[in-house]
């Protein structure tokens, strides 16, 4: 089994550990050793069951079922394709931030993506660093657009700045 990191430490808490701190969801960075390329994603250590309520009672019941995210690799046919073809010694899993809840697991998964600005960052010979295909499925990369985003981010930092 390939470990998870968090804070350059394995990673690898008890169900009761989890709930015991209060996690709900994280933020995960999965690097590939082979041409340095990564992704930025979230996961849930819960998923919400909702069972039937029980003889005589009106409320549908509901527990919490850990996920499977000690095996996850990712959401992305890409990674998963990529882990498949070159092993899963080749990556490495990394934690960026656990939280408490979804909001706030999905808020920092968007403001991760946005701030490693995974549709647009370039390597040295041009090609995109992120594998990330999209951010929540309504923001794409563009070339078209690429050059626009770039300069007004710029032109926003500066304006900060100054």
């Amino acid at each position: 089994m390939f470990m998870w990191l968090f804070q350059k430490k394995k990673f690898d808490p008890s169900l009761d550990e989890i709930r015991e701190n209060g996690w709900y969801g994280f933020v995960y960075l999965i690097t590939s050793g082979i041409d340095n390329r990564m992704y930025i994603g979230k996961k849930f250590f819960y998923s919400k069951i909702t069972r039937p309520p029980l003889k005589g009672k009106k409320r549908k019941r509901h527990e919490l079922k850990e996920s499977n995210w000690r095996d996850y690799w990712s959401s992305s046919k890409i990674v998963n394709s990529l882990v498949e073809e070159h092993g899963k010694e080749n990556f490495t899993r990394e934690i960026i931030s656990l939280h408490p809840n979804k909001q706030e697991t999905n808020y920092h998964e968007l403001r991760a993506q946005i701030l490693f600005d995974v549709l647009d960052s370039r390597n040295k010979n041009g090609e995109r660093l992120f594998l990330n295909e999209n951010i929540e499925r309504k923001y794409y990369p563009s070339e078209k657009f690429r050059d626009e985003r770039c300069n007004l981010f710029e032109d926003y930092i500066a304006r900060i700045i100054n």
